[in-house]
C-alpha cells in the first residue's frame, strides 16, 4: 500500500529540461492542500485553508467543455474540450503561449509501455515543471520508478469526507498545470471505468482513484506521463461507498437509442412503452406495457411552453415545463440543474460525465437516486433505480425522455457546427494554396 511520501523523500528530485537532468531542490515547506468540496472532476471548488482558490466548472449541456478558473479573480486558466469525432483539446491560458493542444497528438501522446508493468499505458508529457510521470491506481501501490511524487491526489477513505490535491509549495504558477492534468485524466479514468463493465460507484473518486505526478530519476524513462489503471485491480466492493439497502437496483433496459419510440424492459419483459406517432414528433406518450394505461404525456410546443402530464400525479393536470416543473437553474459551480417537485419529495436532474444524466434529491446533488447506465459490450443501455422509488418511476422516465431529447438536439447542433467549422478551415487552407 502506497502512503503519502514523507517530506524527506520530497526534499529533492530530478527534472529533465532541454535533455539535461539536473538536481532540483524542492521547497522544504509542507505541500499545499487544495481541498475539494465534492467528489467531481467536472464541477468543483478547491479550497486553501477554507477559502475558494480554484473553480472547476462544466457549463455546457453535453458536459464536454470543462473550465478551470481562479475563484478569486474569475480568470480562466485552463479549458478542456472533449470531442466525439476529433481529438480532445486542452488549453493552458498561461502556458505554451496559450496554444490549444490536441490531446493524444500534441499533449499526452499515448503509447504502450512496460515501465509500470503490464496493463498500463504511457502518455508523452512535458510541461514547464519539467518531464514528469503521472500514474493512478486504486490501491496506491506505485512501481519503484514512481516512488517520489511531487504532487498527488488524496482519495476518500472510510470515515473521511475530504479529498484533496497536494501541490508543491513555491510553484503556484504551475498549479494550474497539475489541476488541469488531474481533471482531464480523472474524467478519462471515470469514463473508461464505466466502459470496462465494472460496477462504478456514483461517486467514483470515493473508490480511491487518484493521480500522482512524479519526477523521473537517473536511468528512468523521461518525458513521459504514465496513466495506469488495471481494471482487474479495481474492486468496487472495496469502495468507501456502501449500499445500505441490500435489495438489488432495478434496471429498466432501454431497447433502442431513442427517446421518441422505445420499449423499456424489466427482467427481460416489457414494462414501459415510449411512443411518438405524430408527424411533427411533438407528442410523446409513456404507457404501462402490461395494462396499456397512459402514465405520462410530453407535449413539445413551438410558441408556448412545453407541457407534461402525469395520470397519477398533480391531479392529471398539464404542467408547464420550465415554469411550473423542470425549472432550470445553475448550481454554484455553474452547471445546469432541472428541479422537479413530487409527492415523494423535491428532486433535480443534472448531467454527469459517467452516467450522462442523474436524478438527485434537490438538497443533495452528489447522491443520485436514479441514473443512466451507458451501454457497452457487457452492459445494456438502461435507467438504474435503487429500491424504494417505484412510486415515481413514471416521473423518472418522463424526465429522462425530456432531457435526452434536449441533449440529443444540442449534440446534433454542436456536431453540425463543428463540422462546418472544419469545412471552413479546410476551404480557407485550400483557397490560400490556390495560385492567383
Amino acid at each position: 500500500m502506497y502512503n503519502s511520501p514523507s517530506q524527506s523523500t520530497l526534499s529533492a528530485h530530478r527534472i529533465q529540461v532541454n535533455n539535461e537532468s539536473t538536481e532540483t531542490l524542492v521547497n522544504p515547506e509542507p505541500h499545499v492542500r487544495l481541498v475539494m468540496t465534492k467528489p467531481s472532476a467536472i464541477s468543483n471548488v478547491l479550497l486553501i485553508k477554507g477559502r475558494p482558490r480554484y473553480k472547476i466548472s462544466t457549463p455546457d449541456l453535453a458536459g464536454n467543455h470543462t473550465i478551470l478558473s481562479n475563484a478569486r479573480t474569475g480568470e480562466i486558466l485552463v479549458r478542456i474540450n472533449r470531442r466525439k469525432v476529433f481529438a480532445d483539446e486542452i488549453t493552458f491560458m498561461r502556458h505554451y503561449g496559450g496554444k490549444t493542444m490536441k490531446v493524444g497528438k500534441e499533449y499526452m501522446k499515448e503509447t504502450t509501455s512496460t515501465l509500470a508493468g503490464g496493463g498500463y499505458n504511457e502518455m508523452g508529457y512535458r510541461d514547464e515543471l519539467g518531464a514528469l510521470f503521472m500514474a493512478s491506481r486504486r490501491d496506491y501501490e506505485l512501481p519503484d520508478d514512481l516512488s517520489n511524487p511531487i504532487a498527488w491526489a488524496e482519495p476518500l477513505s472510510a470515515g473521511s469526507e475530504i479529498q484533496a490535491l497536494l501541490v508543491p509549495p513555491g510553484q503556484e504558477p504551475f498549479w494550474d498545470i497539475v489541476i488541469g492534468g488531474w481533471a482531464y485524466l480523472q474524467q478519462k479514468l471515470r469514463l473508461e471505468a464505466n466502459k470496462s463493465h465494472r460496477d462504478v460507484p456514483v461517486g467514483l473518486m470515493q473508490a480511491g482513484m487518484a493521480v500522482n505526478l512524479s519526477a523521473p530519476g537517473p536511468g528512468r524513462m523521461r518525458g513521459s506521463l504514465v496513466r495506469g489503471l488495471r481494471y482487474s485491480d479495481y474492486d468496487s466492493t472495496a469502495s468507501a461507498v456502501t449500499l445500505v439497502n441490500s435489495r438489488p437496483h432495478s434496471e429498466l433496459v432501454i431497447t433502442k437509442p431513442s427517446a421518441l419510440n422505445n420499449v423499456l424492459l424489466l427482467n427481460g419483459k416489457p414494462r414501459y412503452i415510449i411512443s411518438t406517432t405524430d408527424p411533427a414528433a411533438a407528442k410523446t406518450k409513456i404507457t404501462d406495457a402490461r395494462t396499456k394505461e397512459l402514465l405520462a404525456k410530453v407535449h413539445r410546443r413551438t410558441i408556448f411552453s412545453d407541457e407534461v402530464m402525469f395520470t397519477h400525479h398533480e391531479n392529471g393536470k398539464p404542467i408547464k415545463i420550465g415554469k411550473e416543473w423542470f425549472k432550470e437553474s445553475k448550481m454554484p459551480d455553474g452547471r445546469v440543474r432541472w428541479d422537479i417537485e413530487t409527492s415523494s419529495g423535491n428532486f433535480a436532474w443534472r448531467m454527469d460525465v459517467v452516467h450522462r444524466l442523474v436524478l438527485c434529491p434537490a438538497s443533495d446533488m452528489d447522491n443520485p437516486i436514479a441514473w443512466v447506465q451507458l451501454p457497452n459490450e457487457n452492459k445494456s443501455f438502461a435507467i438504474i433505480v435503487p429500491p424504494g422509488w417505484e412510486s415515481i418511476w413514471d416521473i423518472i422516465i418522463a424526465g429522462w425522455v425530456i432531457l435526452e431529447q434536449k441533449m440529443r438536439l444540442y449534440e446534433k447542433e454542436s456536431q453540425r457546427a463543428e463540422g462546418m467549422a472544419t469545412q471552413q478551415a479546410q476551404f480557407a487552407t485550400y483557397t490560400m494554396m490556390e495560385p492567383y
